[in-house]
């Protein structure tokens, strides 16, 4: 069965190329457009792994991430934040998150897709073809 991954990013572009990388390599895949959206998507797709931004309007991935760790039936699910370069965000503000990683902005499908490995070796998501990993910013 394929992992069931959401993806959560107020920018159009990317969450398009992430929705089709993440496709490619075998996921089911469901998108949001910031922290609201994502909140009622993660409780409705009940996905594997979340993919999310920290720089959002509405709800930022920080405030997002908290939501979804004070939620019982929400809480086990991990997160991948994606910041941008230079952005730091102190440890103690990931404390009781589902946060198990931090991706910077520029970064690869593979870089991704080596994460989520390592998040759910089950999932077996294929790489896609080294031409196909530029950078996604």
């Amino acid at each position: 069965m394929p992992a069931r991954i959401l993806v959560v990013d107020d920018e159009t572009h990317l969450t398009c190329v992430l929705a089709f990388k993440l496709r490619q390599a075998g996921a089911t895949v469901s998108t949001a457009a910031n922290g609201l959206e994502g909140l009622a998507a993660a409780a409705e797709f009940q996905p594997e792994l979340i993919v999310s931004d920290y720089q959002m309007p509405e709800m930022d991935g920080l405030q997002f991430v908290k939501t979804l760790a004070a939620d019982p039936t929400l809480a086990a699910i991990p997160v991948i934040l994606l910041t941008a370069r230079g952005h730091r965000i102190a440890p103690a503000d990931l404390a009781d998150t589902g946060v198990r990683a931090l991706l910077p902005k520029p970064f690869s499908a593979r870089d991704l897709l080596r994460q989520i490995g390592e998040i759910l070796p089950a999932a077996g998501l294929a790489p896609a073809p080294a031409a196909a990993h530029s950078a996604i910013t």
